[in-house]
Order: C-alpha cells, then sequence, then structure tokens
C-alpha cells in the first residue's frame, strides 16, 4: 500500500474564519493510526470527526478524517486563539477517500 494523502483547513475558532490550506500532500505512511498519532502531536487534541455528505441512495454521511484544536498565539500579538486543523484523508493523489470502515481504524 503506498501512503496516505490529506488535505488540511486551517480555522481560527475564536473568530470563525478561515486561515489557511495546506492543499493535497502525500504523508510519511500508509498507517492510518501513525498517521492519527503524528496529526494529535502536531496539532491538539480530537475535537471532532470530520464528516462530509454524499449523494446517492438517499443522503448519507461519511467519516472523512479528524478535526483537531488547540490554543495558539497569534502571530503579531501575546494573544491565545483556539485553532481548528480540519483533516481529510485520501488513499491517493486521485483524491479517492480512505475508507474509515475497516476495523481498527482511529
Amino acid at each position: 500500500m503506498s501512503n496516505l494523502w490529506i488535505e488540511e483547513i486551517y480555522v481560527n475558532a475564536t473568530e470563525n474564519v478561515g486561515i489557511g490550506e495546506s492543499g493535497l500532500f502525500e504523508t510519511f505512511t500508509d498507517d492510518i493510526n501513525e498517521l492519527y498519532k503524528r496529526l494529535r502531536s502536531n496539532y491538539g487534541k480530537p475535537k471532532n470527526m470530520y464528516l462530509d455528505s454524499k449523494e446517492g441512495d438517499g443522503l448519507q454521511i461519511a467519516k472523512v478524517g479528524w478535526v483537531f484544536s488547540r490554543k495558539e498565539y497569534y502571530e503579531d500579538v501575546k494573544e491565545k486563539y483556539q485553532r481548528e486543523v480540519w483533516v481529510r484523508v485520501f488513499t491517493d493523489k486521485d483524491r479517492t477517500p480512505y475508507n474509515f470502515k475497516k476495523r481498527g481504524n482511529k
């Protein structure tokens, strides 16, 4: 199996505004649990699952990643804000969604 791919969206949750996106990139691993541990270490505690909807036979909701959250300092002042990082996981550069329904996945 090749390495997993992710896309990150950065949000200032204190002011409810987007602050950036990573774009799609290949990670260091093909192991979803190792990826989760690294992301948690980098971005803080998991706040929620990242859910998305898709149409087909009725509306379906699926887990596509995680939302991590922690306090960070603004770059220009010594005040903190709540930063969220929304991480969406793919199996390849063609944006094939990762199947979180497989047993043992975070």
